[in-house]
């Protein structure tokens, strides 16, 4: 019987820590935000306080199912016009830390799951 190694997705988090993540084989530092296929690099991630239904708007153009977001090393919770707008859009979204987030990313995207996280690492 030969046995094959199953591909990892390029976007599979691999390493976490405050300020920094490695993402497949690039390190990234601030906030990221990652689809299943990529690390987007010209969304820039305001603060959790700041997130509206314009920044919703423009996550649900990647068209995910669910969104994460990783709020960094305390929790806490969007807005409600940024969750509400989301909502509208039938997109779930799940709030924690950024620890957590990476941990669900990587089970979500071993699912296929469509999805977008948002993590901020300072």
């Amino acid at each position: 019987m030969k046995f094959t190694r199953e591909q990892q997705a390029a976007v599979t988090i691999r390493y976490i820590d405050r300020g920094t993540i490695r993402v497949g084989n690039q390190t990234c530092t601030g906030r990221i935000v990652l689809t299943q296929d990529a690390i987007v690099r010209d969304w820039v991630m305001p603060d959790i306080g700041q997130l509206s239904s314009s920044h919703a708007a423009s996550i649900i153009e990647f068209e995910p199912e669910i969104v994460l977001l990783g709020t960094g090393w305390q929790p806490q919770q969007p807005p409600n016009d940024f969750l509400f707008a989301l909502a509208r859009a039938g997109v779930g979204l799940e709030a924690m830390e950024t620890g957590a987030a990476c941990r669900t990313f990587n089970i979500l995207l071993a699912e296929d799951r469509r999805l977008v996280a948002l993590l901020k690492l300072d």
